[in-house]
């Protein structure tokens, strides 16, 4: 990106990039997500990919950066609706959890998230591997390893 200015022709670094087109990105991304900190987090997210790049290299920086913010946000919209997805097949959860499941989610809370729904619906629901998988998006042995090594997590810290 190039300004002219009272002392000539002076080549935007990334920096000066930033300030300028910082917001109408946000904007931009809200408009599309309709959230301001996923737009943030889209924008930010673009912004560190792009200044691995020389700003130079790039013929029209504020067009890449609206295409690559677009291209993002289209992308967190595909997780939300996998996020969704998965949780809808998961059912309804309880508005106040019992007693004995406030303690069980706290031990719970140190798997990793794929580990945790494979542990609870089989503890929980009785799901078999496939129903774990199909909930999850993987395969039934990757969906048995996760309940296995969940389980083992569990039985260390029990």
């Amino acid at each position: 990106m190039v300004a002219t200015g009272s002392q000539g022709v002076h080549i935007l670094g990334w920096d000066d990039i930033y300030r300028a087109e910082w917001t109408p990105l946000v904007r931009q991304g809200y408009l599309m997500l309709l959230d301001r900190e996923a737009a943030e987090d889209a924008v930010q997210t673009v912004f560190i990919k792009a200044t691995r790049r020389p700003a130079d290299s790039i013929d029209n920086p504020a067009a890449y950066l609206r295409r690559a913010v677009t291209n993002e946000c289209r992308s967190v919209g595909r997780r939300r609706q996998m996020v969704l997805r998965r949780t809808a097949a998961l059912g309804p959860v309880e508005a106040t959890p019992p007693e004995e499941l406030v303690e069980f989610a706290d031990v719970l809370a140190q798997l990793s998230l794929r580990q945790r729904v494979a542990v609870v619906m089989r503890v929980l629901h009785g799901s078999t591997d496939s129903e774990i998988a199909a909930a999850l998006g993987c395969r039934p042995g990757t969906a048995r390893s996760l309940v296995s090594r969940g389980l083992a997590r569990l039985r260390e810290v029990l």
